[in-house]
């Protein structure tokens, strides 16, 4: 997901997330997997997965907390042209 190079910020975000969050639910799956044909290598891979959603959550708290400046941004513009021109800006 972050191959693309802030690509993550124009999509969806509840598409985003579910996908993020889908590989979770495939994580449990590549585990089952691994304990069937390996189980001695269940410990290694099992920490490698760990890695991924830790490394997973950081983006989404960095990617949300990008959305949230660009909100406050946003927001501050619309404040300060309502406090400069409050006649121009009636919502009626």
């Amino acid at each position: 997901m972050a191959r693309g190079g802030g690509r993550e910020l124009n999509e969806d975000p509840d598409v985003w997330l579910s996908r993020c969050l889908l590989q979770d639910a495939i994580a449990v799956l590549e585990l089952d997997r691994v304990l069937d044909a390996s189980p001695e290598e269940l410990d290694g891979y099992r920490l490698g997965l760990r890695t991924a959603r830790q490394n997973r959550l950081e983006l989404i708290s960095r990617c949300t907390e990008r959305r949230v400046a660009r909100m406050d941004v946003a927001a501050g513009r619309v404040n300060a042209k309502v406090l400069l021109n409050p006649m121009d800006s009636r919502l009626w």
